[in-house]
């Protein structure tokens, strides 16, 4: 796993924000995503294993996956699939298949 996924992945249990913003707004924009490096680059495949109940067994916890400023990379295919956890995306870009 990357540095970025590695976080997403720590996250996920507890339902934390992993936010890859740079704090700067030209370089924030979706639009700029595809400049984007590996630091703030997440594969899809990750985001299904999390959502599809990968890394969630923390008692008393909600896990939710919650990314800001990433862009993800692959496909994301979770037709025909129930989600039971929250999925927030800010400021993301995906990469085009």
């Amino acid at each position: 796993m990357t540095p970025p996924e590695r976080a997403l992945w720590d996250a996920f249990p507890e339902g934390h924000r992993v936010d890859l913003r740079t704090g700067v707004a030209e370089a924030d924009d979706p639009a700029a995503g595809d400049e984007w490096g590996p630091e703030r680059t997440v594969r899809a495949a990750v985001v299904a294993t999390l959502l599809l109940g990968g890394n969630h067994d923390r008692s008393g916890a909600v896990a939710a996956l919650r990314l800001a400023g990433t862009r993800i990379t692959g496909r994301l295919d979770l037709s025909g699939t129930k989600i039971s956890h929250t999925f927030s995306l800010e400021a993301a870009d995906w990469t085009r298949w």
